[in-house]
C-alpha cells in the first residue's frame, strides 16, 4: 500500500535530461566579475550548453539575436583579438563576437551604444582598417546597438532561447503533425486547442518558429494570439 505523499511518475511525460555541468566560455579572455559600468553576465546555449559571456545588455540581446538565427553554426564571444596598424602604431581589437555561418562565412560583430558609434564613427573606424583585417578571421563586419532591435525582437528572442531549453518530445511532434495538415493561416492558441497538450504545445510552437517550420504573418510579440503560418513551400498532408 503506498502512503498517501508518494509521487507516481508518468512514463509518457517528456522529462528533462538529468542536471550537466555547462561548457566553458570560448571566450579569449576573463571578465571581471564586477563591474560599476558594465552588465557583466553570460547565458548558455541551446545546442551544446556553452556559456557565452557578455558585458552590456545590447551584447546580451545581440547573442540572443544570433543564437536565435539558424544561419548561425557557432557564436564566439570575445574571440582573439586582431592587430592593425594607425598612425604607425600597432594596435590590438576585440570584438565582442564571431559568428561563424552555416555558409562557412564568418561575421565579426561589434556591440556598442548608438550615441558612442556615433560619436567614436565606429562604421569609420572599422571601414580604415578593414583591409588589415585577415579573411581568416572574418569576411564582414556588423554593428549592433540599441536601435538594431524592437522590443517585440529582445522578447521574442529570449523566449525562444528559454523555449529551446526544453527537450524536444511529443509536444513538437503533435505541432508539427497539425502544422504539416495546415492550409492558410491560423493562431498558436488554435495549434494548442488542437494538440490538447497545453504550454507544452505552446512552447513547442516557439521552437516550429525558431526552426523555421511554422511562421509568424504579423509583427510584435509572439503570443498565443500570435497568427502563424507554415513556410509557402510547405506540401499540405493530405
Amino acid at each position: 500500500m503506498l502512503p498517501n505523499n508518494t509521487v507516481l511518475f508518468d512514463p509518457y511525460q517528456d522529462w528533462p535530461p538529468p542536471f550537466s555541468e555547462s561548457l566553458p566560455s570560448l571566450s579569449s579572455r576573463t571578465l571581471p566579475r564586477r563591474s560599476r559600468v558594465s552588465a557583466i553576465g553570460q547565458l548558455v546555449t541551446t545546442t551544446d550548453q556553452r556559456r557565452v559571456v557578455f558585458q552590456s545588455m545590447i551584447e546580451c540581446h545581440s547573442a540572443l539575436h544570433l543564437l536565435a538565427d539558424p544561419e548561425v553554426e557557432t557564436l564566439i564571444d570575445q574571440p582573439p583579438a586582431i592587430t592593425y596598424t594607425r598612425g604607425g602604431r600597432q594596435h590590438l581589437h576585440t570584438f565582442d563576437f564571431l559568428a561563424v555561418l552555416r555558409s562557412g562565412q564568418r561575421v565579426a560583430v561589434a556591440c556598442k551604444a548608438s550615441i558612442r558609434a556615433e560619436l567614436k564613427d565606429l562604421a569609420g573606424f572599422y571601414r580604415s582598417i578593414a583591409h588589415q583585417i585577415p579573411r581568416s578571421f572574418a569576411d564582414r563586419i556588423v554593428i549592433f546597438t540599441e536601435l538594431s532591435f524592437s522590443q517585440a525582437d529582445i522578447y521574442n528572442v529570449g523566449l525562444l532561447h528559454d523555449c529551446r531549453r526544453d527537450v524536444p518530445g511529443s509536444s513538437d511532434a503533435a505541432i508539427a503533425q497539425y502544422v504539416g495538415r495546415l492550409y492558410g493561416r491560423t493562431t498558436i492558441a488554435s495549434l494548442v486547442e488542437a494538440t490538447g497538450l497545453g504550454a507544452d504545445a505552446f512552447r513547442a510552437a516557439i521552437r516550429a518558429i525558431g526552426d523555421r517550420t511554422l511562421l509568424p504573418v504579423q509583427a510584435g510579440r509572439w503570443d498565443y494570439d500570435t497568427r502563424v503560418a507554415p513556410p509557402a513551400e510547405t506540401e499540405v498532408a493530405a
